[in-house]
Parts: structure tokens; C-alpha cells; sequence
């Protein structure tokens, strides 16, 4: 009996523990608002806002029960080698306006910028390796927000060099709940 259950354990194939909640993830998708003219970044499809293109990085929000984010990871190249950079979850409503990456540069009317929610980079720093990748977190073990925070009221990730680094690297962002297109909210 004792090797079925543990047979049954290691498989997944058991029920999770009383009192366990179930957490869904919220993918997105890290791409740069700052590349150079010569690479398109901008995608245009008629009756949309116009979105970013250049991807340098993907993660996901985790989700509680009550569909609040409780954690989240990332992973991310294009960086500077060795740099620090803070990472801020924005508003999804900026004066009654919807928020977006695009909306804070100004690039639709549509949207626009989002005051600042929280401050991940206070909670895990990120800073460049020395290829200018970064890993935050993980899907097997997700940086925990200190407090849960309603999936709808955020609106995007900024992510750009922290005040002290030397040499101006590029900007980062990632709208979350934008559909796999990237052109309409969930």
C-alpha cells in the first residue's frame, strides 16, 4: 500500500493538500520600446493601436483563486552586461484612459502611461549577466509578491537601467492581459 501511494505521489496523480489553492499563470511577453530606427519594432494592424515588436524576453503572473497576482518570473536578454535595472508594475487605468507600453511613449492616443503600482526590483534584483541575460525567478519557484494584488488593475511592466548604471541602456516593457495578438484586453 505504502509504495502505491508513494507510486501515486510522485505521478501528480494524487489530490493537493486541504487548504491548498489552485493558481492559474497570466503569460506575457518583454519586448523593447528602445531599439534602433533600422529594426522595425512597431506593428501596425489597421483599427489597432500600434504595438511594439522587438521580443527579448517572456514570463508570466501568477494567479490565485481570486484571480490576484501572487508571484511572478521572468527571463529576459538584449540587457547591458552587468547592469542593474528597476522593474514596476503600472496602473491598467491611467485618468479613466487604459494603459499600455505603447500609451506611456506616447505612440496612441488610445492609451496611455500608468501610475506605478509596485516596485518589483525592492523584491528581486535584476541585474544583467555578463551576456546581458537575466533569470527571475522560475515557473518551479516564482518570486512572491508580499501582498496579493488584482490582476485587473495592472496594466503593464516597465523595466529600464537603474539611476546608477553608466552607460544608457535600452527600455523594456510588457503589457499584460493583451490577447496573443497583443492588440485587444482580456
Amino acid at each position: 500500500m505504502k509504495k502505491l501511494l508513494l507510486a501515486l505521489a510522485l505521478s501528480g496523480l494524487t489530490a493537493p493538500p486541504a487548504g491548498a489553492q489552485s493558481s492559474a499563470i497570466v503569460p506575457f511577453s518583454i519586448v523593447s520600446t528602445t531599439r534602433p530606427p533600422s529594426i522595425r519594432t512597431v506593428r501596425e494592424v489597421s483599427g489597432y493601436p500600434l504595438r511594439f515588436s522587438y521580443v527579448v524576453g517572456s514570463g508570466a503572473l501568477v494567479l490565485n483563486a481570486d484571480r490576484q497576482v501572487t508571484g511572478y518570473y521572468f527571463t529576459i536578454g538584449d540587457l547591458d552586461a552587468r547592469t542593474s535595472y528597476t522593474y514596476v508594475l503600472h496602473s491598467s487605468l491611467g485618468n479613466g484612459v487604459p494603459t499600455s507600453c505603447e500609451g506611456a511613449k506616447n505612440l496612441t492616443e488610445r492609451e496611455t502611461a500608468g501610475a506605478a503600482l509596485l516596485d518589483l526590483s525592492a523584491i528581486a534584483p535584476l541585474v544583467a549577466s555578463s551576456r546581458g541575460v537575466a533569470f527571475i525567478g522560475s515557473d518551479i519557484a516564482p518570486i512572491a509578491l508580499p501582498a496579493p494584488v488584482p490582476l485587473e488593475s495592472i496594466g503593464y511592466l516597465y523595466i529600464q537601467a537603474a539611476p546608477e548604471a553608466t552607460i544608457s541602456p535600452g527600455e523594456f516593457c510588457a503589457n499584460i492581459r493583451l490577447n496573443s495578438g497583443g492588440f485587444e484586453r482580456e
